[in-house]
């Protein structure tokens, strides 16, 4: 869901980010200069709080993804625990399993980072204190 407070430019840039590799990338796929995209991304609050809830929507989207398939990927170390050339598919399976953990830490870890900026953020606007991100 695009965000409202965006520049269509911006939201082409927030698009570029999220498929390319690098911020040279996407500032060239966006058509705008890098050290804008880096302005952007690093100075500027609602383009950076659309960018990291888009990232972390992307990471939501590919964790659920990956809880598909964990029933499948237990299944096959189940089968091949005892198997002679079943290597390979424990270890793809084992390797699925640890990133699902992984990412599902990260995801816990994020937003428990996010709920506490968002308390310290509350609390600095209730003294009247300048929030910056």
């Amino acid at each position: 869901m695009p965000n409202q407070s965006l520049s269509p430019k911006q939201a082409e840039a927030l698009a570029a980010l999220l498929s390319e590799r690098t911020i040279a990338d996407a500032a060239k796929k966006a058509g705008v200069p890098k050290r804008t995209l880096e302005n952007w991304l690093y100075h500027d609050e609602d383009f950076r709080e659309a960018y990291e809830s888009a990232c972390m929507a992307a990471t939501e989207s590919a964790c659920n993804r990956l809880r598909l398939v964990a029933e499948q990927a237990i299944a096959t170390l189940e089968k091949n625990l005892n198997a002679r050339r079943a290597a390979d598919q424990n270890r793809a399976a084992a390797t699925l399993l640890h990133h699902l953990e992984r990412i599902e830490e990260r995801i816990d870890t994020a937003k428990r980072i996010r709920s506490i900026e968002q308390k310290i953020a509350a609390l600095k606007r209730e003294q009247g204190l300048k929030v910056i991100g």
